[in-house]
């Protein structure tokens, strides 16, 4: 068999297998593009929470409604009526510091911690956490979001109260 009959059968697979090709890496370019937003904004917002400057969000529009805010305790009494997860709804990031500035014992306690980003997955940016916590600080645990006619949104924020 000589190369120039083998080339003319080649040329339909080559051209399937280089479509298939193209478009699973055009799929994989929009799924990395919106996790790498997502996991940009998240950081940003981890950044800002440490700060205590999340008012300049506000418009940017990261919430759809109002968002829920769960606050773990790491210490919690069951005797007195004490509950391990709390939630509160806020319909902006200026609500949100304003409940955190009352909720202070003293001007700047509980101090906020925004860990490193470890990723984001599903909906989910979850932040380093390296097994010890301080009392009276506030860890930035999770951020939850999602997308609404192609523009993320936050769902949910996850502080861990120490």
């Amino acid at each position: 068999m000589r190369l120039t009959t083998v080339i003319p059968y080649m040329k339909p697979t080559l051209i399937f297998t280089l479509l298939i090709i193209s478009i699973a890496s055009v799929a994989q370019a929009q799924r990395h593009s919106k996790l790498s937003g997502a996991a940009k904004i998240c950081d940003q917002i981890a950044t800002e929470f440490s700060l205590g400057s999340l008012r300049s969000y506000d418009s940017k529009h990261l919430i759809n409604g109002r968002f829920k805010l769960l606050i773990e305790h790491s210490i919690y009494d069951t005797a007195s009526g004490g509950k391990e997860f709390e939630s509160r709804y806020f319909r902006s990031f200026s609500a949100f510091e304003r409940w955190m500035k009352k909720e202070e014992r003293q001007p700047g306690f509980p101090v906020r911690i925004g860990w490193p980003l470890t990723g984001c997955r599903n909906g989910r940016c979850t932040f380093f956490e390296d097994g010890g916590i301080s009392h009276n600080h506030v860890y930035l645990k999770r951020i939850y979001y999602g997308y609404k006619n192609k523009r993320l949104y936050i769902k949910t924020i996850q502080l861990l109260y120490g």
